[in-house]
């Protein structure tokens, strides 16, 4: 390969990123992953999920997972930036 030449995935990695979508695909990407990385009963109980600068924000309807989540924040964030396979997530804010 020349040196001004470069691969597909680097040129998408970089339109992407110039185009501020990488989060945006990460994001869509975690909403079809949820119910794996979360498990089938807090994915049920999750009203709203989005992410913000590096934070993942969910509406959980009841008070039971959302105190579950909050014990279990820092294994759920590992999950999460596992299975996407970067440091997308750093905090889990409950609404």
């Amino acid at each position: 390969m020349k040196s001004n030449e470069t691969t597909l995935k680097d040129a998408l990695s970089a339109f992407l990123e110039a185009h501020g979508l990488q989060e945006k695909l990460l994001e869509t990407e975690l909403r079809q992953k949820w119910g794996t990385i979360a498990g089938h009963t807090i994915a049920r109980y999750t009203q709203k999920l989005y992410v913000k600068k590096k934070k993942l924000y969910l509406e959980v309807t009841t008070p039971v997972i959302k105190q579950e989540i909050t014990y279990s924040k820092s294994t759920l964030i590992e999950m999460i930036n596992k299975e996407i396979g970067k440091d997308f997530i750093k905090d889990i804010v409950l609404f």
